[in-house]
């Protein structure tokens, strides 16, 4: 360490500005790259489980249209419809619009064992009309087609493309009231995935959510696992395509996640830098006035060491003039 005040005042801020700095550094790099990461997961794991609540609501959906298929089909007043052929039974039940909205669906099918369609009921939610086709007009399923599978004795619940757009159906063997067979045939039940639905997905989840059909889709996002999207807006859009019942894609669920958790990370961050480098700055400020109040010191310390390597010397050349003029003889 230098013996000159100044030299060392100024090499130890020089050496507390480098620790400083050097703290700086480390608390930035942990904000960065520990703290802010741990948000973004915690942003990632809120975009999945958002998804996942989006089609937890769409497969609750699936299950009470299933629950009302089936209270319907268990029924023996539609079992004997299948051998009757009454036409009182249908206009009781699926041809009113009363009937459309009070059981919240939108299509229904009467299909006999052999794949004839005996009936079919399909209500426009935009005209507020209901369609009908009768079994006189003798459409007939080929064997394998979705509505003839739950003649095995399993329900089944997918969605179908129509005329309407992506439909969500549930097919249920048509048994009589005590759930006994043979099943004559399979009551199809269809609610539309239109906006009104996704409004109600909406309010469930509490985020926005659409339901999209498949041609709306770029052919990259037809895919089975999720995909995001990050929009301008800083929001992150979720979409999760989902097949038909004949394999192909039909619907995809899309959900919007508000960045907010990842916001909160970053506004950490900057906030943290803000507050390292301020502390930064007041150190040194701090040290430059105590810098500076050390060298006016030495300053000063310096001046009077001066004054006093004069006065001594003044004082002994006086004292070398007086011993001169002792020593020289008087007249």
């Amino acid at each position: 360490m230098p013996n000159d005040p100044v030299k060392r005042s100024f090499i130890v801020v020089l050496l507390a500005v480098g620790a400083f700095f050097l703290f700086i550094t480390l608390s930035i790099s942990i904000q960065r790259w520990i703290v802010y990461p741990q948000f973004q997961q915690l942003q990632v794991r809120s975009i999945e489980q958002n998804i996942g609540q989006l089609r937890a609501a769409f497969d609750r959906e699936a299950d009470s249209l299933a629950i009302q298929v089936s209270d319907y089909a268990e029924w023996n007043d539609t079992y004997e419809f299948v051998a009757s052929l009454d036409p009182a039974f249908t206009a009781d039940n699926f041809e009113s619009i009363a009937s459309f909205l009070r059981g919240a669906f939108h299509c229904v099918w009467v299909v006999r064992a052999d794949g004839l369609i005996l009936y079919h009921a399909d209500f426009n939610t935009s005209t507020e009309q209901v369609r009908l086709v009768r079994h006189e007009d003798g459409e007939r399923l080929l064997p394998g087609h979705p509505y003839l599978l739950p003649l095995g004795g399993n329900p089944l619940t997918g969605v179908i493309p129509t005329d309407q757009g992506p439909t969500l159906v549930a097919i249920h063997p048509i048994l009589t009231s005590e759930g006994e067979g043979p099943p004559r045939g399979t009551l199809v039940m269809g609610r539309r995935l239109d906006s009104a639905l996704a409004e109600r997905f909406s309010e469930q989840i509490r985020l926005p959510a659409e339901l999209r059909a498949a041609d709306e889709l770029n052919q990259h996002e037809a895919t089975s696992a999720p995909v995001n999207h990050q929009l301008p807006s800083g929001d992150v859009e979720t979409s999760l395509v989902l097949n038909d019942l004949f394999g192909r894609p039909a619907v995809t669920l899309v959900v919007r996640t508000p960045p907010e958790i990842e916001a909160v990370g970053r506004r950490a961050l900057i906030q943290s830098v803000v507050a390292v480098v301020g502390q930064g700055v007041l150190f040194l400020l701090i040290g430059g006035a105590i810098l500076r109040q050390s060298m006016r010191r030495s300053r000063q310390a310096e001046m009077e060491r001066e004054l006093a390597e004069q006065t001594a010397s003044l004082r002994e050349t006086e004292e070398y003039l007086k011993t001169i003029m002792d020593t020289v003889p008087a007249g």
